[in-house]
């Protein structure tokens, strides 16, 4: 899942697939695909 930090994609993992729609999509991931590990925070 694009470079983000373990802790990030763990947590986007407890949120499921129970939803009928996407409410984090990948577009909205991106800004915080190069920044450091305490800027992802």
């Amino acid at each position: 899942l694009l470079t983000l930090d373990l802790s990030i994609i763990q947590e986007l993992e407890k949120l499921g697939d129970s939803l009928k729609s996407k409410i984090i999509t990948e577009r909205m991931l991106r800004p915080y695909v190069n920044k450091l590990f305490k800027e992802q925070k």
